[in-house]
């Protein structure tokens, strides 16, 4: 059975790679001035943020399944070293 952390794992990706493409996209039709490139970019766009949703919505998920120790656990590590972090 497939769980709700493992939709949202294969899910992630595809949003990051969808908008990228579609940024790389839209540079290239302002390069080139070629209408492909702007549509392409427009629905490579529109699919990413889409697929941003629904990976959104399957981490939620995934997080609602997480034990109670697990969340203990990360808040203490995000409260010793979230200082560190956020200068880096």
């Amino acid at each position: 059975m497939i769980s709700a952390t493992h939709i949202h794992a294969m899910v992630i990706h595809f949003p990051i790679a969808l908008l990228l493409v579609g940024f790389l996209s839209e540079i290239t039709g302002l390069g080139f001035k070629k209408p492909f490139f702007n549509r392409a970019a427009f629905y490579l766009l529109l699919l990413g943020a889409l697929g941003t949703i629904a990976s959104y919505l399957a981490g939620n998920a995934a997080g609602d399944g997480m034990g109670i120790g697990f969340k203990r656990n990360l808040q203490r590590i995000v409260a010793t070293y979230g200082d560190g972090i956020a200068t880096v």
